[in-house]
């Protein structure tokens, strides 16, 4: 297993995305105090999971992350990427190339990944627990730390042995064994108190259980009867409703019977009133030629006295022309004849009158005959209107009542 690359970026000095490729043999690094050496080796140790900042010489988290400058502006994360070969397999993963990448944010937010791909910080530490790469090797080793190893005491002596020799992996598997042990004691513990209070509490939930039990059986059997009735009342109310519809075919068929009769009766009134009015206008015409008849009577009648009045004003000349007679009696005799004209002309005057005022009688009879019998209409087509809107106010108040039921 061998490092080709190292990818920084907002790391500390690293304000740019900076890409470092380590050939084959050693790789040095060489400059001026404070160029940024050990911020290289920094790199290295935090994206092999390292979370003590102090190791990484700061204070805090913000600290890894660019700070900025007088000519740049702060970094808002920072990112480490370090690439292995894996061409001999040393590491589980089925790849020529290994990639490791750690990534930090101002606001706290971290992320791992293992080939592109999201993981967790222990899934990098169990990944390199067997390489001798994992936490607290000496795979990276500080300025200080040559004479911490060489001053330490067998015990702390032997962790770095066990590191280095690849068995602190297994160490930290029997140790997160026993924390889970110890965990799951607890959580027997808690199991243990909770079934001892639930016992406690099992008598009066049995008594409660039984009683929601019959209350069950009693609510059951209330909606039952409850379903019963429904049932029962929807049933009745649509029988009364298949009543109530044949009743409203039925009044439809009648009213559509009614209607057609009601048709013809307006038509037949229609023609009433245009009879009437035709016999109107008759009678008018009647009234109009009467009173031209009885001004021709008049106007006879006053022809008929001044004719009297001569005729007798002819007599008093007769008695006084009779010793004229023989000279006037063809005048006697004209006359006589015009008085017979004019007492035919008077009769049938009479006559003339007498049928006028007849025919405007019996027109009067008619037509009051033809009011009468529309007014008959009228109030039966009223009534018949009524007894349609009660029945649809009916039917319709029983419609309500059958959605309700339903509803129910």
């Amino acid at each position: 297993m061998k490092l080709l690359r190292l990818i920084l970026q907002g790391f500390k000095s690293f304000a740019d995305r900076t890409e470092i490729s380590f050939a084959g043999g050693i790789t040095m690094i060489v400059g001026p105090n404070g160029c940024g050496k050990s911020n290289i080796s920094d790199a290295v140790r935090w994206v092999l999971g390292e979370q003590n900042v102090r190791n990484l010489r700061g204070q805090k988290t913000e600290d890894i992350i660019f700070a900025g400058s007088a000519t740049r502006r702060a970094k808002n994360g920072a990112e480490v990427t370090m690439v292995l070969d894996n061409a001999g397999r040393e590491l589980p993963l089925d790849t020529a190339e290994v990639s490791v990448t750690r990534r930090v944010l101002r606001s706290g937010e971290s992320d791992f990944y293992i080939n592109g791909r999201s993981c967790r910080l222990k899934d990098i530490q169990d990944l390199f627990a067997a390489t001798g790469l994992g936490k607290g090797s000496l795979a990276i080793i500080g300025q200080n730390r040559v004479d911490q190893v060489l001053s330490a005491r067998p015990e702390e002596r032997r962790l770095i042995f066990e590191e280095v020799a690849g068995i602190s992996r297994y160490r930290l598997r029997k140790e997160d064994g026993l924390a889970k042990l110890r965990r799951t004691e607890d959580n027997m513990d808690r199991v243990k108190d909770l079934v001892a209070v639930l016992e406690e509490q099992l008598g009066p939930m049995a008594e409660a259980a039984e009683k929601a039990r019959r209350f069950s059986a009693l609510l059951r059997e209330k909606q039952a009867a409850e379903a019963t009735a429904s049932l029962l009342k929807l049933s009745s109310v649509r029988r009364m409703l298949a009543r109530y519809e044949t009743e409203h075919r039925t009044l439809s068929d009648e009213k559509g019977a009614w209607e057609a009769k009601l048709a013809r009766l307006d038509a037949d009134r229609a023609a009433i009133e245009a009879e009437a009015a035709e016999r109107e206008e008759a009678y008018r015409k009647a009234a109009a030629e009467a009173m031209a008849r009885q001004r021709e009577m008049d106007r006879i009648d006053g022809d008929y006295r001044v004719k009297d009045a001569a005729r007798a004003h002819g007599e008093e000349e007769l008695a006084r022309l009779t010793s004229l007679a023989a000279s006037h009696e063809a005048a006697g005799k004209e006359a006589e004849a015009a008085l017979a004209a004019a007492e035919k002309e008077h009769e049938a005057a009479h006559a003339a009158l007498a049928e006028a005022k007849a025919a405007l009688g019996a027109a009067e009879k008619e037509r009051e005959t033809a009011q009468r019998a529309l007014a008959a209409e009228a109030a039966e087509h009223r009534q018949l209107l009524e007894t349609i809107r009660e029945k649809t106010a009916q039917k319709e108040r029983l419609t309500a009542q059958l959605g309700r039921a339903e509803e129910e």
